[in-house]
């Protein structure tokens, strides 16, 4: 049951372990364990007094699927915290999810912070972005650069998200001077990567530009080179 509870996942494509591209060598003996507690629990401590971050991490995530047999949040979050703290980037962001919605953790933003930029650090699009809207939400100037600093390079390595959000602020002149050929740029990006909205937002205000600001933006946005999706 275990071993075939989470190989469902995997067939399904479900992101629920983060995104390393291999499994930690604990991990998969956790997944052969069966279902004997006392053999749960050694191979578990073991782990958790180890060094393997990614099998702590994977643990965790498994631990934490609501629906999953083996939900115990609890038990998750321990996991998920240690792997944080040995620096899985995955591992912060989730830790970092946590304290900043207050689900499973108490809400924390000084902590939600912390984690999501030790996250940040090793390019994590989700924890750039979640550390730049948290940032936003102090309403304190002096952080405006930085919130755009760590958008800008979310986008340049594949953050839809981003993308808009710079389109956004670059229109309404809030964190970034007002600048319409600077919002046509990120906007149109954002746009030929499937976002709708961005897209229905970029044609709505392009009426109100010149053509020479629109063949500027154009030029910007072909020439602004832009990489695969942090891992």
């Amino acid at each position: 049951m275990r071993t075939s509870h989470v190989a469902a996942f995997f067939a399904l494509g479900v992101c629920v372990f983060g995104t390393s591209p291999t499994l930690g060598r604990d991990f998969e003996t956790w997944l052969k364990a069966g279902n004997d507690p006392s053999v749960l629990a050694s191979i578990e401590s073991a782990i958790l007094n180890g060094t393997d971050r990614i099998s702590m991490r994977m643990v965790g995530h498994i631990l934490m699927i609501k629906t999953s047999p083996l939900h115990n949040s609890q038990k998750g979050i321990r996991f998920l915290l240690r792997s944080a703290d040995l620096g899985d980037a995955d591992a912060q962001f989730s830790i970092g999810h946590y304290y900043d919605s207050g689900e499973y953790l108490t809400k924390n933003p000084l902590l939600a912070e912390k984690y999501y930029r030790l996250s940040a650090a090793q390019n994590k699009i989700e924890s750039m972005y979640n550390l730049a809207a948290l940032l936003v939400d102090k309403k304190e100037p002096q952080y405006n650069s930085e919130i755009m600093k760590l958008l800008i390079s979310s986008a340049l390595i594949g953050s839809v998200r981003s993308m808009t959000t710079l389109g956004i602020f670059y229109f309404r002149g809030v964190i970034a001077p007002a600048d319409y050929v600077e919002y046509y740029r990120w906007l149109n990006l954002a746009s030929k990567r499937g976002d709708a909205e961005a897209q229905g937002i970029r044609n709505a205000i392009a009426g109100r530009m010149t053509p020479s600001q629109i063949a500027e933006a154009q030029k910007r946005s072909s020439e602004t080179k832009i990489s695969d999706p942090a891992k």
